[in-house]
């Protein structure tokens, strides 16, 4: 797994705020940040999340609600497999970089990261259609196009 780092995911940051929809023309500019093209949707994918956390855990959705701890990935036998957060080094830093843009701005960027996140995009479509407090004791997770054999190299 490619090492990214805390100014490469920054700079994705800042890239990925800039459009509303991820393009080859925004793909490309991160492609240039990085060498290797799984770290390209590592980038993309985990960035959105990360944005889309801070934003739910900004929310009253209820205090029995879980935000996500964990994230799966697809093995080679195409199986679902669950890997702790902290497995992703660009979440970690993704998440403080998101939690400071949304203490200090710049606000375009922390809306435009968030509104890709899948979590927040489901969790929106759930409290529009059930209020806010249908979400008390639901758990929610995070799942990614990603090989699992990137956090668990001996058991692809």
């Amino acid at each position: 797994m490619e090492s990214v780092s805390d100014k490469t995911i920054y700079q994705a940051v800042e890239i990925l705020g800039t459009c509303e929809s991820v393009d080859d023309v925004i793909r490309q500019r991160i492609r240039a940040l990085v060498e290797e093209d799984i770290t390209v949707s590592r980038l993309v994918d985990f960035i959105a999340e990360a944005f889309g956390l801070v934003a739910l855990s900004h929310l009253p959705i209820g205090e029995d609600a879980t935000l996500p701890t964990a994230f799966s990935a697809q093995d080679m036998a195409g199986k679902r497999r669950s890997f702790p957060m902290k497995d992703e080094p660009i979440m970690a830093e993704a998440i403080k970089i998101a939690q400071h843009i949304f203490d200090n701005g710049p606000r375009h960027i922390f809306v435009t990261n968030a509104r890709r996140s899948a979590i927040m995009d489901v969790t929106n479509n759930f409290l529009w259609e059930h209020g806010p407090s249908a979400l008390e004791g639901v758990k929610v997770g995070l799942s990614f196009d990603l090989p699992a054999s990137l956090y668990d190299p001996e058991h692809p």
